[in-house]
């Protein structure tokens, strides 16, 4: 009995792993499937970084002081930016 009920814990916490999205996910999704494209920001560490991301998206706004970036994208192009794990 122990170990039907260990089993079923265990797999209500990996579905719910799974399911679980951040707000900025939620609003980044509702954003594209609205209004099918999105503009956001991130920060960056490096400068170097901005030459790539320019290729698969619109950067609106790089503040080199802080490593702002302020971004627009359309929904091919987020996924290939969430792609790069970079916090939004």
């Amino acid at each position: 009995m122990k170990k039907i009920t260990l089993a079923l814990t265990a797999t209500l916490l990996f579905v719910l792993t799974l399911t679980a999205q951040s707000p900025e996910k939620l609003k980044a999704e509702k954003y594209l499937s609205t209004q099918g494209e999105l503009t956001f920001t991130f920060q960056l560490d490096d400068a170097s970084q901005l030459e790539e991301l320019t290729q698969n998206m619109s950067l609106v706004h790089f503040d080199p002081s802080t490593g702002t970036v302020k971004a627009w994208a359309n929904r091919n192009q987020f996924r290939a930016f969430e792609a790069l794990n970079i916090a939004y």
